[in-house]
């Protein structure tokens, strides 16, 4: 049976110093219900090690994210765009470059609180996901200054660009985010111009949300997003 998604792609980008693993549960779901979903990896991101970040500006990701956006659209008609966290960011950015499908942003920073230190406070939480992905959250604590002066320029660069976007847009924040101020997804969503926008806030999720009880209505609800932006199309 062909899929009705079958033209539908999606690019779904990772978060600063993560990696497709942070995303892997949201992109089995939407693979498994049809929509062709590419992860690819960032650059400085490649080794899971946060000293490779040093070399590696803004320009980096956002020349990435356009390559891959590129690869999903040569294989689908239609083509949406998310990201969680710093992928969020990069999502508006080839949003606002190439007018996708639909747009999908996930816990992104606008308004920072501590990424770094969520990251390392968050170890008694992820030791089942670092066994897993054979990830040493620990060496994060090592992330150099200059690559989180690159995420600072990236934020600056995207602000302006969210009240110049024009599809549809899925906006999820979790409550209990330790790294970014829940007044990021007010931000993005109050200058989004189209009215097919939501904005989704979880309670039970702190900001690796992939690691939460809130995963699964995460999925559904993308879903859900994607079924609406199929009928407008």
């Amino acid at each position: 049976m062909i899929s009705k998604y079958k033209n539908y792609g999606f690019l779904l980008l990772h978060g600063f110093t993560g990696g497709p693993h942070e995303v892997r549960i949201l992109e089995d779901y939407l693979n498994s219900k049809g929509i062709y979903t590419y992860v690819p990896t960032l650059p400085g991101h490649e080794n899971n090690d946060p000293a490779d970040l040093k070399n590696t500006s803004y320009n980096d990701w956002i020349r990435s994210a356009t390559d891959s956006f590129f690869y999903v659209a040569n294989k689908c008609r239609h083509v949406s765009v998310g990201g969680f966290s710093m992928g969020g960011l990069l999502a508006a950015q080839i949003a606002h470059r190439f007018h996708p499908t639909g747009l999908i942003s996930i816990n992104t920073p606008i308004f920072i609180l501590d990424i770094k230190n969520a990251i390392i406070n968050s170890f008694n939480d992820i030791n089942l996901d670092m066994h897993k992905h054979k990830i040493d959250y620990r060496n994060f604590a090592n992330v150099p200054l200059s690559a989180l002066h690159q995420l600072r320029l990236l934020i600056n660069s995207t602000k302006p660009l969210y009240e110049k976007l024009t599809c549809p847009a899925l906006i999820c924040q979790s409550i209990c985010d330790e790294a970014v101020k829940t007044s990021s997804a007010d931000y993005i969503f109050d200058r989004l111009k189209n009215p097919q926008k939501i904005l989704i806030k979880y309670q039970n999720s702190n900001h690796f949300i992939h690691m939460t009880e809130d995963i699964e209505l995460l999925c559904y609800d993308v879903f859900d997003f994607f079924e609406t932006v199929a009928a407008l199309n």
